[in-house]
């Protein structure tokens, strides 16, 4: 009997691990970094909401701004000039690099318990992409505000 009961519960346990699943899947983007953080959202003025919101950066931004716009950076590298602190959030993309190798050779020889064994030679032809990080975009920021950026095309 109680056999039965457990079969009867798989149904609804797999029902309710597929529900859990899909609602932890969150909205990829400014929208779901805005839906994620509200209160961020809203402490922002109007202009810089609608920037967040289209995924722009402008001048002047603060952090929490970029994020929501961009989401976290990749790296981040902090200094100072001319005694002011600065900051840049650097953000990487994948970049295939195409290449083709042919390799050629002969197998070595290796003493083994029935004597002496040479491994045949070999021919390999390989093709296809690599994929490397580069620097996609740079934000930088004085005083925990955006003074530039730049983003690769």
């Amino acid at each position: 009997m109680k056999s039965r009961q457990l079969l009867a519960l798989i149904p609804a346990a797999a029902a309710a691990a597929v529900g859990l699943f899909l609602t932890s899947c969150a909205t990829p983007g400014p929208p779901g970094r805005i839906e994620r953080y509200p209160g961020m959202y809203t402490a922002l003025p109007p202009v810089m909401q609608q920037a967040v919101r289209e995924g722009r950066i402008l001048e002047g931004m603060s952090k929490d701004a970029v994020y929501l716009a961009w989401g976290r950076p990749d790296s981040v590298t902090t200094g100072s000039q001319n005694g002011v602190a600065f900051e840049h959030w650097r953000y990487t993309a994948l970049q295939p690099i195409y290449h083709s190798n042919l390799t050629l050779g002969y197998g070595f020889g290796y003493r083994g318990y029935y004597g002496r064994h040479y491994s045949p030679a070999y021919f390999a032809y390989d093709t296809g992409p690599d994929y490397v990080p580069v620097t996609a975009a740079v934000v930088r920021f004085k005083n925990d505000r955006v003074v530039s950026w730049e983003r690769a095309m």
